[in-house]
């Protein structure tokens, strides 16, 4: 049976509370200066100077602002929205289990966070909604709306704890970023389960088939592609329970593909990428897609010709931005020019003890701004 498809989820009803909390708002407050002569990174990329952002986990970035979380020490859990020169656009307080959030864009380009809340219902003690916001401004664009449980990703799919027929996890929801609106739901008589939600389209599978489809103007679903899991020994299961965001664009997808290898695909046409990778990025300044399989790192420029380079087994991806790919392996660190793949010897600034203390870019916006990481600490990089 295919998915249940909705054109409305029932917002908060009338009288229901938040357990507390505030939506995004300007606030004085600045991130913290880092002296770069006290770390080193590559050269040239810290000229417009480092800042600490203080989040506690990695953040999510969308047209050139990036959204992170940490405990305030009121006990609310924070966000903040800084943009690509370094500066706090909003502050959002949230309960500190409302951890999960998404960034989105709707159908005519509008960037949006998406958060998660409680509120008290005369049904429940608290009820899981969420909310879209403008990335930039903070306004209020749809919601609240309730969900059946907490985040669950990839994009806008939520699900509730699980139950017994369903496995590693509950019954899942995923939403429309444009609306609010439902686009699939799971329950116990459908077979489908859903994937994720990416770019507006939502990816499922069956027993089967991987399927992803895109709703149309009247909110029907309408096949994009199938692909058949026997063809590529892709497991239902494991699919459903165990996809992961990973950002690779706008055009790419990931999926489980057994033996702790991602399957990555093209979003629209359903084209299969690369069936065994052990790791897949995408740096957004040179537009380049990385795979790293288990014998050779692969890029893929989108103004020039693939390319392919032998790697040791314990090759690990341990950075990427500013052109460069940074692969780390037991012998040596590479790096790799993501246009050509050409070999180079990259030159750092600041103090350098050693090569496992450099901080490396992570993420790169396509302005150059990027979040810069050594072992567990992150640091902000804006543009220049």
């Amino acid at each position: 049976m295919p998915l249940v498809s909705a054109l409305f989820l029932t917002a908060c009803a009338e009288g229901d509370v938040s357990v507390g909390g505030s939506d995004p708002t300007p606030t004085n407050r600045t991130l913290e200066q880092i002296d770069t002569a006290t770390i080193s990174l590559p050269a040239g990329l810290g000229d417009a100077g480092v800042l600490q952002p203080g989040w506690d986990l990695p953040p999510q970035e969308l047209d050139g602002v990036f959204v992170g979380q940490s405990m305030g020490e009121s006990g609310w859990l924070e966000f903040t929205a800084v943009d690509e020169r370094g500066e706090i656009l909003w502050l959002a307080e949230r309960p500190p289990s409302c951890t999960g959030f998404a960034l989105a864009r709707t159908d005519d380009g509008r960037p949006l966070a998406i958060l998660t809340n409680l509120v008290a219902t005369p049904e429940a003690i608290a009820t899981p909604t969420a909310t879209a916001f403008d990335l930039r401004t903070g306004e209020e664009i749809w919601g609240p709306i309730e969900v059946t449980g907490p985040y669950k990703g990839p994009g806008l799919v939520f699900a509730a704890a699980p139950e017994g027929f369903m496995g590693d996890t509950g019954k899942k929801i995923a939403l429309n970023p444009s609306t609010g609106d439902i686009i699939a739901a799971e329950d116990e008589h459908t077979t489908r389960r859903i994937v994720g939600e990416f770019q507006g389209a939502l990816i499922s599978v069956d027993a089967d088939h991987l399927i992803a489809e895109r709703p149309n103007d009247e909110g029907a679903l309408e096949t994009l592609w199938s692909l058949p899991l026997a063809e590529f020994g892709w497991d239902h299961a494991e699919i459903s329970n165990q996809a992961r965001r990973i950002d690779l664009g706008d055009q790419h997808i990931v999926i489980p593909s057994g033996d702790d290898s991602l399957a990555v695909l093209e979003l629209e046409a359903g084209t299969v990428v690369v069936n065994h990778a052990r790791d897949a990025a995408y740096d957004k300044q040179s537009d380049t897609l990385i795979i790293l399989n288990d014998s050779e790192i692969v890029g893929f420029p989108a103004n020039g010709e693939a390319w392919n380079l032998p790697v040791p087994g314990d090759a690990r991806l341990q950075g990427l931005g500013g052109g460069i790919a940074y692969v780390h392996t037991y012998e040596a660190n590479l790096a790799f020019n993501l246009t050509n793949g050409a070999t180079l010897v990259p030159e750092f600034a600041g103090t350098r003890v050693r090569d496992t203390s450099l901080f490396l870019p992570v993420h790169t916006t396509e302005g150059g701004a990027a979040i810069i990481q050594n072992g567990g600490v992150q640091h902000f990089v804006p543009r220049r």
